[in-house]
C-alpha cells in the first residue's frame, strides 16, 4: 500500500486505519525534527561562530580544532603577526532542547620583524555556555544561549573580576526535509575583560595583540547558513561584534568577519571539520594601546574532529522479525526510519507512517525524512505496527515491526526508481544501419527531442496516441503513430531513406 503524504494525507491515513479494522483515537504530533546543522567551535550547533537554533542530538559530544592565524604589519612597518591556536569543548545534552557546554581556547601569538626582538606571549580563556531551544512551527526554532568568559593574564592565569558575559538570542530556519538551513543571531556582550590587566599602559603592542581584551562592551549580529550534501556540510557566515560605551573605537575597528567552512560525517559519531575566517575590519598602523579592543588575525584557518560517543549509530540496534503481539499496550518506545535510494544515497522528503496494525495501538504517526533521510518517533506503543514509506519518484514500500516497549527500533528502507508515467526510447538509423542524429517532434504536445550520435533517444511522455515526425538532414521526413502506456515503455526504432 503506497501513502502519498499531501494535501489531506491524515485524513487518508486515518481511513485506512479505520478500513483495517482499527479505531484513531488521535493523530499526534510530527516525527521528532533533527539537529539542523553540525556541531561547531564550542561542541554546539551552529556555522562557524554563529550558533544554530534547533533540537539537539543528545548524549555528549567532543571537539577539538587546531589552526594558524596571519595578520602582517600591525605594531611595526615590518611586523609579521602569527598566531598558532587550539580550542578543546565539551556539551552535554541531557534533553534534545538543551545543553551545557565547557570549553577552553587558546593561542600563542609571535611578532617577528619589530625591531626589538622577536616576541611571542601564550593566553588561553575558559568559557562557559548554556543553549535552550523551542519550536517556533513546523521550521523555525527559536534559542536562548547565556555564556561566561574568564580571562587571564597567562594562559595558566584567570582573573574573576574580568570575568564575562554573554547573552544571545538565536533564530533558525530549518524546514525538515530540506537541505538547507539560515540562522541569524544577536545578542549583547558585558565586557569586563579589560579587568584582567592592571596597568594597561604598561603592555608591549604584541601583548596587547595576543590578550584580546577590551575596555569596551559590545552588540553581537551574525547571520549564517549550512547547506548538506550527503555526509558533507557546508557552511558560510557574517558575524560583527558592535563596540559600544565611552571608551569604543572607530567603527571600522570593530571586529567583523566572514567564515566559511566544511564538516565531513565519516560515521554517525565521527566527523571532521574545517573552518576559515577572514577579517574585515581596519586596523590603525601602528596599532594604539588606548582604548583596548580585540584585534584578530586577518585571516584564520581551524581543523578539527569532532566525537559524539553517546549517539546512536543508525541500524546499530537489531530489528526484530514481527509476530503476533502478545497483547497490552506501554508508550515509551522509539522507531528510527532511514530511507536511502538504490545507490545507498539518502531520500529527503520522503514519506512515513506508522500505522498500528492488529489493535495493538490507537495512534496513526506521521513525519517526513530530512536531508540524511532520517525521521525519528518517540513515544510509540508497543505491538504490531505497519512501517509505510512513499517518496514521489520512487517505489513505495512497507514492513511489519514489533515494537517494544522502552527500546528503540531501527529501519532502514532502500527504495527503488519508480518508472515514469509512459517513456518513449528508440533508435534512428539509415537503410545501411547508420546511426542517425534526427530530430523528433511530438504532437499534438509540441514536445521536441534529439538523438544522440549513437541514433538513440528517450522522452517520458504522459499515456496517450502520439503521432512522431522524424527528420534527419539528406534523409526524407517519416511520420509514425504511437500509443503510451502507464507505467509502460514503447520502443520506436526508424529507418530513414536518402
Amino acid at each position: 500500500m503506497a501513502v502519498a503524504m499531501g494535501a489531506g494525507s491524515r485524513s487518508v491515513a486515518v481511513a485506512l486505519v479505520a478500513a483495517a479494522g482499527v479505531t484513531p483515537l488521535a493523530v499526534s504530533r510530527p516525527a521528532v525534527a533533527q539537529q539542523p546543522a553540525g556541531d561547531s567551535t564550542g561542541a554546539l550547533p551552529g556555522f562557524v561562530r554563529v550558533g544554530a537554533a534547533g533540537p539537539f542530538d543528545t548524549g555528549f559530544v567532543l571537539s577539538g580544532l587546531a589552526g594558524y592565524g596571519y595578520r602582517g604589519a600591525v605594531v611595526a612597518e615590518s611586523d609579521r603577526h602569527h598566531r598558532a591556536a587550539f580550542d578543546v569543548a565539551t556539551s552535554f545534552r541531557p534533553r534534545n532542547w538543551l545543553a551545557i557546554a565547557a570549553r577552553y581556547s587558546g593561542r600563542y601569538d609571535r611578532h617577528t620583524g619589530t625591531g626589538t626582538g622577536d616576541e611571542g606571549e601564550w593566553v588561553g580563556d575558559p568559557r562557559l555556555a548554556v543553549r535552550a531551544s523551542a519550536p517556533l512551527g513546523s521550521e523555525l526554532w527559536l534559542a536562548a544561549q547565556a555564556g561566561l568568559w574568564v580571562p587571564g593574564r597567562e594562559g595558566s592565569s584567570l582573573e574573576p573580576d574580568a570575568a564575562s558575559v554573554d547573552l544571545i538570542g538565536l533564530a533558525t530556519w530549518a524546514p525538515p526535509a530540506s537541505r538547507f538551513s539560515l540562522g541569524v543571531e544577536g545578542g549583547f556582550r558585558l565586557d569586563r575583560s579589560a579587568e584582567a590587566i592592571d596597568r594597561p599602559e604598561e603592555l608591549s603592542a604584541s601583548d596587547r595583540m595576543s590578550l584580546e581584551v577590551s575596555e569596551s562592551d559590545a552588540i553581537l549580529m551574525g547571520a549564517g547558513a549550512s547547506m548538506r550534501t550527503g555526509a558533507t556540510e557546508w557552511v558560510g557566515e557574517w558575524s560583527w561584534d558592535a563596540l559600544v560605551g565611552d571608551r569604543a573605537p572607530d567603527a571600522r575597528e570593530w571586529p567583523m568577519r566572514l567564515g566559511a567552512g566544511m564538516r565531513r560525517q565519516l560515521t554517525r559519531t565521527v566527523g571532521l571539520q574545517l573552518l576559515v575566517e577572514v577579517s574585515l575590519s581596519r586596523t590603525r598602523d601602528p596599532v594604539v594601546l588606548d582604548p583596548l579592543f580585540p584585534i584578530e588575525p586577518r585571516f584564520q584557518a581551524m581543523a578539527g574532529i569532532t566525537l559524539a560517543p553517546g549517539r546512536e549509530e543508525p541500524g546499530r540496534a537489531p530489528v526484530r522479525p514481527a509476530r503476533e503481539p502478545t497483547g497490552g499496550s506501554i508508550a515509551g518506545a522509539w522507531i528510527v526510519v532511514s530511507v536511502v535510494d538504490a545507490a545507498g544515497a539518502p531520500i529527503a522528503g520522503a514519506d512515513v507512517v506508522v500505522l498500528p496494525s492488529g489493535g495493538s495501538g490507537t495512534e496513526v504517526r506521521m513525519g517526513r525524512t530530512d536531508a540524511r533521510g532520517r525521521v525519528t518517533f518517540d513515544g510509540i506503543d508497543g505491538g504490531l505496527a505497519r512501517i509505510e514509506v512513499s517518496h514521489v519518484r520512487h517505489r513505495a514500500s512497507s514492513r511489519l515491526l514489533e515494537v517494544e516497549p522502552g527500546r528503540t527500533s531501527n529501519l532502514r528502507f532502500a527504495l527503488s526508481r519508480a518508472l515514469p508515467p509512459g517513456q518513449l526510447r528508440g533508435l534512428v538509423r539509415s537503410l545501411s544501419g547508420r546511426p542517425l542524429a534526427a530530430e523528433l517532434a511530438i504532437s499534438p504536445l509540441g514536445t521536441r527531442t534529439r538523438s544522440d550520435a549513437h541514433g538513440e533517444f528517450e522522452i517520458d511522455l504522459p499515456p496517450g496516441e502520439y503521432e512522431v515526425s522524424v527528420e534527419a538532414e539528406g534523409y526524407r521526413a517519416q511520420r509514425r503513430r504511437i500509443h503510451i502506456e502507464q507505467d509502460g515503455v514503447t520502443i520506436l526504432n526508424v529507418d530513414l531513406r536518402k
